[in-house]
């Protein structure tokens, strides 16, 4: 039996996870990125979490994992699986937010438990918490939004169809999730004193608690480009007093908006993970149509992972030439002295035919050996990595495409089956009203009569229906002329009293 059939787990893994090995190691990257330390997640074990989405298509087998974990009980697990749905919402596969949606009584319920607590973590989980609803109540109500939000403006306006009401009700939805936003990144940098970390080193507890910043400042920026845009739309076609709700609201956001990216550009740790433009001193006037085509959408930045990835390699590279062995004989902690090396070698280090010098020790040959080969086999591991995530972003638009399709396909299977839930009460109102017309005829001759025969029963049916109508029209008539009749006789009655 293949290692296929002999896995039994609560999701059958699909496509590129097809494995009880798979699974595994895919649950224990889950597993990792949410353990209980305080600490920032590994990148490597969220970008394995974000893959394994598209190799599975969907988030059953995450929520499966990440359910078991102790969340209700540990805070920083709590706060983790809550970046970690994030991340998966905004880059996983676009079936992450339909999957999720089954998941939203767990995320309400956390963040309930942690809001009675006290705690650094406690009020901020329970703000993530609503967020994560926030955010997968927009995408339900707007499935071709994609996770990340990145759309064009001719998408933006097939989205919401140029229909002025669907522009209306957006905007209200996009001003309650920068809200949520809102709140949130209140919540997290409330704690920390930005004065005293006005340097580029942060502890681990504070950069664990700053995660959640850089994906919200990625929702933020787009939500506000196209609240900006969205509110152009209206005044151009709206009166102004009519949306000046929708103005008050734009303008609240605007100031708390700023107020955040200052935040985050206070802080060197967060420069470093990401590049925020200002926004203007000044918001929109919405009333001038010239500042719309003035208007330059602010872009959220982040490095390119390529060239982190290329850094760490040389880095770690390198420091695997300082040799940190010892000679034998020699005081402990020396470095060995490599200028005994030829000059070939140091040529190119990385070479793993040569030798060290005549008076290196065997087992630091050896050592030098297994070394450059983990190196080499770190820097293929990492090519491997960076390949499958652009193959993943290769493929992303044509899944989102066929999950739109798979929508529309949903909605026209629903219209069918109500059609015919509709045809089928109509039938059977039918047959009841000819079984009261005509018991005893559709109880006998059902069984044996064919299709002229009911259709018999039919006619019959509607001419006996008929003349019941027109003997309830007549009597109807009859008893007009009877009350008439009365009337005249009380009124002759009347005379003759008099």
């Amino acid at each position: 039996m293949d290692s296929t059939s002999s896995y039994r787990g609560p999701y059958s893994m699909v496509n590129l996870m097809v494995t009880e090995k798979d699974y595994l190691k895919y649950a224990q990257s889950i597993n990792k990125a949410i353990v209980g330390l305080e600490c920032p997640v590994k990148p490597k074990h969220l970008r394995f979490t974000v893959v394994g989405t598209f190799r599975e298509q969907g988030a059953k087998t995450f929520w499966s994992v990440a359910l078991r974990a102790p969340y209700l009980d540990d805070r920083i697990v709590a706060w983790k699986l809550c970046y970690v749905v994030h991340k998966i919402l905004r880059e996983g596969h676009p079936l992450c937010l339909v999957h999720s949606q089954a998941h939203k009584k767990e995320l309400d319920e956390m963040g309930k438990l942690w809001r009675h607590l006290r705690g650094t973590y406690s009020q901020a989980i329970r703000l993530y918490a609503n967020l994560l609803i926030t955010k997968i109540d927009f995408h339900s109500k707007n499935p071709r939004f994609p996770g990340n939000l990145v759309v064009n403006d001719d998408e933006l306006n097939s989205i919401l169809s140029n229909d002025i009401n669907n522009y209306f009700e957006v905007a209200v939805e996009i001003f309650d999730y920068l809200d949520r936003i809102i709140e949130l990144q209140s919540a997290i940098f409330g704690p920390i004193n930005i004065t005293q970390n006005n340097s580029d080193f942060l502890s681990a507890a504070d950069q664990c608690l700053l995660s959640p910043i850089v994906l919200c400042l990625q929702d933020a920026s787009k939500l506000y480009d196209y609240s900006v845009k969205i509110m152009f739309k209206l005044h151009l076609t709206v009166p102004g007093e009519v949306i000046s709700g929708h103005r008050d609201r734009f303008l609240k956001a605007f100031q708390e908006l700023k107020e955040f990216y200052k935040r985050t550009n206070r802080i060197p740790y967060l420069r470093n993970l990401v590049t925020v433009q200002h926004l203007p001193n000044d918001p929109p006037d919405f009333f001038k149509e010239s500042e719309f085509y003035s208007y330059v959408t602010q872009d959220v930045t982040l490095p390119e992972e390529g060239t982190l990835s290329d850094t760490s390699h040389f880095s770690k590279s390198t420091e695997s030439l300082d040799f940190s062995y010892s000679h034998h004989g020699s005081n402990e902690g020396t470095l060995i002295d490599i200028s005994s090396l030829d000059d070939e070698f140091r040529g190119n280090p990385f070479r793993t035919d040569h030798t060290l010098s005549p008076s290196a020790p065997i087992y630091e040959q050896l050592n030098f050996k297994n070394e450059t080969e983990k190196d080499t086999h770190t820097h293929v591991e990492n090519d491997v990595e960076l390949m499958r995530g652009k193959l993943d972003s290769v493929v992303l638009e044509n899944q989102r495409k066929t999950l739109s399709l798979e929508s529309r396909i949903l909605e026209l299977e629903a219209e069918l089956e109500e059609k015919n839930r509709q045809l089928t009460i109509e039938r059977q109102m039918r047959e009841s009203l000819q079984k009261a017309a005509v018991p005893e005829v559709v109880s006998n001759q059902t069984g044996r009569f064919g299709f002229g025969e009911a259709n018999k029963i039919t006619d019959l049916y509607a001419k006996l229906r008929f003349d019941y109508i027109e003997v309830l029209r007549k009597n109807g008539e009859l008893q007009k002329q009877v009350f008439d009749l009365k009337t005249k006789l009380a009124e002759k009655e009347t005379e003759s009293f008099v």
